[in-house]
């Protein structure tokens, strides 16, 4: 359990220091995917099934560090949200109902 605590609190305090250090998002523009859900599928699975994704596998879950080509970068990462909802758990542990809103959002 404090292992999966400690982990948390890195990838929460990797978040924060990458989201602080970025660009302003008005200069940087975002890019955004929008996919529609599918009853009993993940929102990783729905992305895997449109598009190139690269990602990492961690006792959390999935991370996402690229999406057809568009790699993480300091202050810059993809992040999703389900019905204008932002995820708060791994994109592959997220089911969504048939005819959700998923958005990926590079900011």
């Amino acid at each position: 359990m404090m292992k999966l605590k400690a982990a948390v609190l890195i990838l929460f305090v990797s978040f924060i220091i990458l989201y602080c250090s970025g660009e302003n998002q008005e200069e940087s523009g975002i890019d955004t995917i929008v996919l529609i859900g599918q009853d009993g599928r993940t929102v990783f699975d729905i992305l895997l099934e449109e598009h190139k994704v690269d990602y990492v596998e961690s006792e959390m879950g999935v991370f996402i560090q690229a999406i057809d080509g568009i790699e993480n970068k300091a202050g810059r990462f993809w992040m999703y949200s389900i019905n204008g909802e932002p995820g708060k758990i791994a994109c592959d542990r997220a089911s969504v109902s048939e005819g959700d809103t998923i958005r990926w959002e590079y900011k």
